[in-house]
């Protein structure tokens, strides 16, 4: 116990706590889980508005609750927002596709590991400002990151809409009856 406790104290006070916090947060996050996916099919949020509003507003109303739900953190302020209603247009779309919240919690769990990874590699979270801005693209010009970066984010929006389709197309099959 001593040689574990002597290691946990050596280690960064910044891994300490994404460490600490994913123990906890999977703890806490299963349970939750679970009971979500159950009352899911039961008579949560999502099901009434959706049947009397259709999919589009459903997600929006409960994207909007889960953006508020985020202003728990310290770091989440309304300029966030729009991050959350995104996230959460693309949980709730595969959540409608797939007629489960599974596929959605493990997208979720896959970006807080991200987040925890860039938060460790640079000390900060990707949306938290740097001690020192970095210059405008139409200040300094489009260079080599900037045009790779806007390659990756129209190859990976390709292969998602791609994804999403084929995802609706298998959707659609199986809910027509035979």
């Amino acid at each position: 116990m001593r040689v574990v406790l002597l290691f946990w104290m050596r280690l960064p006070v910044v891994v300490r706590a994404v460490l600490a916090g994913s123990v906890v947060g999977a703890a806490g996050t299963a349970p939750w889980a679970v009971l979500v996916s159950v009352n899911s099919k039961h008579g949560s949020a999502v099901p009434p508005i959706e049947r009397r509003h259709g999919p589009v507003v459903a997600i929006l109303v409960t994207g909007s609750l889960f953006g508020f739900a985020h202003f728990t953190h310290p770091e989440v302020t309304v300029i966030l927002m729009p991050y959350y209603l995104a996230a959460a247009a693309i949980y709730g779309a595969l959540a409608y596709l797939t007629d489960s919240i599974l596929p959605s919690v493990v997208l979720h769990a896959g970006g807080n590991v991200l987040s925890a990874i860039g938060l460790i590699a640079g000390g900060r979270l990707e949306w938290q400002e740097s001690s020192s801005p970095a210059p405008l693209i139409c200040e300094t010009g489009a260079d080599a990151s900037f045009w790779t970066s806007c390659l990756a984010a129209l190859t990976v929006g390709a292969a998602a809409v791609w994804a999403y389709a084929a995802l609706a197309n298998v959707a659609r099959k199986v809910s027509q009856p035979a």
